[in-house]
């Protein structure tokens, strides 16, 4: 269970990666179908759920 909240940051840092790469410069490299806006919803979404469970385990 301590792993999930790390987990969750790399994967907010993919999508925030992956959500940039597209805004400037051009690339679609997973969901093309899918707006940019909702790769930083997912993203800090991610880091939500982390901080949620880093507190939890405090």
């Amino acid at each position: 269970m301590k792993i999930l909240p790390g987990l969750l940051i790399l994967i907010g840092l993919g999508l925030l990666a992956m959500a940039a790469a597209g805004k400037f410069l051009g690339l679609v490299l997973l969901f093309p179908n899918v707006k940019l806006v909702s790769h930083l919803v997912l993203a800090n979404t991610c880091f939500l759920l982390a901080l949620i469970l880093k507190l939890e385990n405090k």
